[in-house]
């Protein structure tokens, strides 16, 4: 469902742009305006704000007691409907995602022709000077935002952007060319959503610290799943990941024991939402690990990220809402701007 749109034959080449240019057949039509105003928006990423987003809102639940060994029936069933705070919050953190991404993207445009994805950049639909614009001003959204709620939350948006933006793109740090600075990178990143929405609702503490514990594990587990369906590119372009450091079995194997000690430390701590979710992903991940297929590492990865999102409408029925809607949303774009099918719950 979760990922990057893989580039299949019809793709416009950057000689036919501007204006840019589709391809049918042997004809050749003028994209109309909306598709293009949507490329501002689907070069952000926004597909991968959801799984940010479940992360912020488990953050929020931790904290009021929803999730954890202090839950209660009544707090863990009632449901929430809106909350100000918690949609800004929301809102603040896609435009650091959305920032920080398309400062990746910018920095990555040679490894992603290589695995044929992510063509915004490298087929010329957006220039890179508009590409710093727009990643500039989401970021300073975010901060603006962050401000509005409290310093703990500006606080810990200036370290998102600082560790996802600059520090994971740019020298001398260079995070994401490094297998295991790459990993702590994209740990931080998760864990800092959960602390965001934490701080929403509560100042932090130790008891934010151990909450956030088996979601810790769980989206490192994630990360390094991420690693391996582009792995062959990563290695042609030079870039050390995880799995292009370690190959595939040892990566899968690495998956594994982290959603393990997710698994673990959520019956420690009596977090049963975080039991739930990391079992049943745990599944599709075992059948990776026996197989060593793709196909099935990017399933695994796939439902992984949709049993996290699809157990945050528990509580918050509306994210299912929008969930549905950036779907099919999302498969209008690909489809009309680029005759992909893109998201899916397919292997590929």
């Amino acid at each position: 469902m979760f990922g990057a749109p893989k580039r299949q034959d019809v793709i416009e080449p950057e000689s036919y742009a501007p204006p840019l240019l589709k391809l049918v057949g042997r004809a050749v039509l003028p994209v109309p305006a909306y598709l293009r105003a949507l490329d501002y928006l689907y070069v952000t990423r926004p597909i991968l704000f959801f799984p940010g987003w479940t992360t912020l809102l488990i953050g929020v639940l931790c904290a009021m007691g929803v999730f954890g060994a202090d839950s209660g029936a009544g707090s863990r069933w009632s449901l929430i409907w809106w909350d100000t705070q918690i949609v800004l919050s929301m809102l603040i953190f896609a435009a650091a995602m959305g920032g920080c991404f398309i400062l990746n993207q910018l920095q990555d445009v040679e490894t992603d022709r290589k695995n044929g994805k992510l063509f915004f950049f490298g087929e010329g639909f957006i220039s890179r000077k508009q590409g710093y614009l727009q990643a500039a001003i989401l970021i300073g959204v975010s901060i603006l935002g962050a401000a509005l709620l409290n310093g703990a939350v500006l606080a810990a948006v200036i370290v998102f952007n600082l560790i996802t933006g600059i520090m994971y793109n740019y020298a001398p740090y260079n995070f994401k060319s490094y297998p295991i600075r790459g990993l702590i990178a994209n740990s931080l990143m998760g864990w800092l959503a959960f602390v965001i929405g934490w701080l929403v609702i509560r100042g932090p503490g130790a008891e934010m610290v151990i909450a956030s514990v088996p979601y810790l594990f769980f989206n490192t587990g994630l990360y390094i799943l991420t690693t391996m369906p582009d792995a062959s590119g990563d290695a042609a372009s030079g870039k050390q990941t995880i799995s292009t450091r370690y190959g595939l079995r040892t990566s899968l194997f690495a998956a594994a024991f982290l959603y393990l000690l997710g698994g673990l430390s959520a019956i420690a701590l009596g977090d049963w939402f975080a039991m739930v979710i990391l079992h049943l992903a745990l599944i599709f991940l075992v059948r990776a690990v026996f197989t060593h297929k793709m196909p099935h590492v990017v399933v695994a990865l796939k439902m992984g990220v949709f049993f996290l999102s699809l157990g945050i409408c528990i509580k918050f029925p509306l994210f299912l809402g929008l969930i549905a809607g950036a779907y099919f949303l999302t498969r209008f774009y690909y489809k009309e701007r680029f005759h992909l099918e893109y998201p899916s719950f397919r292997g590929d």
